[in-house]
């Protein structure tokens, strides 16, 4: 049996509509702390990402087109989007492993993060952000 660390929760990505007033309760009104302003290709602020002591939690614009989206469209619809366990890089191949020997299939890989589903279909990762995988070589 491989030998991993165990699991702390990383960081929890809920998509909204309205993200400024989301980031507006969630920072004053929960007192969280704003870290980081993601832009997507066309400069607009696409997500608002929040401290909770070591936990992210990270408010992902959807459009409004998306609040009448269908229970089975889970990449567009708002709500929970996943939920993130920190792991370290050097530990990613042996967890690549370690899922696939239980049958659980990779749906996407970024430079920090392995995506998959659970039994019900709910969206998982595990990540080492910020350490990229590519300077784990």
């Amino acid at each position: 049996m491989l030998s991993l660390g165990k699991l702390a929760l990383h960081h929890l990505a809920i998509k909204v509509i309205d993200l400024e007033a989301c980031e507006k309760f969630y920072s004053q009104v929960l007192g969280l702390k704003p870290s980081k302003f993601p832009y997507d290709e066309n400069g607009p602020t696409r997500s608002v990402w929040l401290q909770s002591e070591e936990v992210i939690l990270m408010l992902e614009q959807v459009d409004k087109a998306s609040k009448s989206a269908s229970k089975s469209s889970t990449s567009v619809k708002p709500g929970l989007h996943l939920i993130a366990f920190a792991i370290g890089r050097f530990e990613r191949n042996q967890w690549k492993e370690r899922l696939t020997m239980n049958g659980v299939s990779i749906e996407a890989e970024s430079d920090f993060t392995i995506y998959f589903r659970d039994p019900e279909g709910n969206r998982v990762a595990l990540s080492h952000y910020p350490d990229p995988i590519s300077e784990a070589a």
